[in-house]
């Protein structure tokens, strides 16, 4: 009966955690103080450039609130790759830190949030991966909208690699556990070292209590045939 009441403790009581409400945006809804998110992706990239990769991607990212701004993550990726006239590769690829912080109060309609991360590439270890990135979310009544930017910065010794990750996305709840929509995402490199792609799709969002689910079918406009994602998060 004790272990039972915990558990319902633990369940109430974390289903202030900070969903994802998009499969490829951000986060808006930060971990709150002294509480903590365990969250997950799992998404694909399916014939990106000319050299047609495929990529399948599990991602983690443990996120601790130290205030109910600022959150701490710890972000890492396990890929498995294939590409014309590269090897197929697959294991743990990156892993880093990740710093959120919201402008605004918790509750707030309007919620501007930036983030900064540094990222370690496990197979190129030379390199380096800054990442900053913004993002605002606006919602109404039942009504959701939310646009990002991200910057990524990825430095070599002998090259730097610059991208831009712009994204928009829209939605509706329907009722207290579902919300439907659709997003716009894009990676755009500003050099020849890597394609760009832009994938549109529907996307849902559903919230149990302390668990949350989103996720998205991108399909490809330019550079990539389709963008898959699904996120998912459980606190405490």
């Amino acid at each position: 009966m004790r272990t039972a009441a915990l558990l319902l403790l633990a369940w109430t009581a974390a289903a202030a955690a900070g969903p994802a409400s998009y499969g490829w945006l951000p986060a808006t809804e930060l971990v709150p103080a002294h509480h903590a998110e365990l969250g997950g992706s799992l998404y694909e990239r399916d014939d990106r450039g000319h050299l047609h990769e495929r990529a399948s991607v599990l991602a983690g990212a443990p996120t601790f609130g130290v205030t109910d701004r600022f959150e701490l993550r710890v972000p890492f990726e396990l890929m498995v790759r294939t590409a014309v006239d590269d090897p197929p590769t697959s294991g743990l690829a990156r892993f880093g830190g990740e710093a959120r912080y919201r402008f605004t109060a918790r509750g707030d309609a309007l919620a501007p949030i930036a983030r900064a991360a540094l990222v370690r590439d496990v197979t190129i270890r030379s390199l380096v991966r800054a990442e900053l990135g913004t993002a605002v979310s606006f919602e109404q009544s039942a009504v959701h909208v939310e646009g990002a930017l991200d910057v990524i910065a990825e430095v070599n010794r002998s090259s730097t690699h610059l991208e831009l990750h712009p994204g928009a996305g829209a939605s509706v709840r329907v009722n207290d556990v579902l919300r439907l929509g659709g997003e716009l995402y894009a990676e755009v490199s500003l050099d020849e070292m890597a394609d760009s792609w832009l994938a549109i799709g529907p996307d849902l969002a559903m919230r149990f209590g302390a668990s949350w689910l989103s996720a998205t079918f991108g399909v490809g406009v330019r550079g990539i045939a389709f963008a898959p994602r699904i996120n998912w998060g459980f606190g405490w």
